[in-house]
């Protein structure tokens, strides 16, 4: 079980896991372009390898990716076999990028907002992170996106 709150959870057994931070940039930086997919198979893959074992994301479930393929509100970039990163052009918010376990380096991370970035183009965007490393938000903040919330995660084994 999650939760988000302070040190007092752990008076109920809760052990601080993860955070969540929203980051914005009021002007992204030029980007990248990466290939797109909406290919569900591939998403299935790529979502369930590269947010495995990382704190705050949800199991992932192969019936639901048939119908997020599908979603015209979502775009998904690709790099290769490593990660995704899916976004929400109207609304301008960029999800946390999913990398595969062995390739989880800060730059594998930045070079997908990258990719959002540059579908995006121009203009302000809200980038959200589950459980990133600190090096992984560094990356972030080197991109120029700068943490405007930040919620400490906690979680209880069942």
């Amino acid at each position: 079980m999650w939760a988000y709150g302070g040190p007092e959870l752990e008076e109920y057994g809760f052990l601080a896991a993860g955070t969540y931070c929203r980051l914005h940039a009021e002007h992204v930086p030029p980007g990248k372009p990466l290939p797109t997919s909406s290919s569900a198979d591939l998403l299935y893959d790529l979502f369930d390898r590269g947010y495995c074992g990382l704190w705050g994301h949800k199991q992932v479930v192969r019936e639901r990716f048939d119908a997020l393929a599908d979603r015209p509100d979502l775009v998904h970039v690709v790099l290769d076999e490593v990660g995704v990163c899916r976004f929400e052009p109207a609304d301008r918010l960029i999800d946390g990028p999913g990398v595969v376990v062995d390739a989880r380096e800060p730059a594998v991370y930045a070079r997908l907002v990258l990719g959002a970035c540059a579908v995006l183009g121009e203009g302000p965007a809200d980038l959200d992170s589950w459980g990133d490393a600190p090096d992984v938000l560094a990356a972030y903040r080197a991109l120029g996106f700068d943490v405007v919330e930040q919620l400490d995660g906690y979680e209880l084994l069942l």
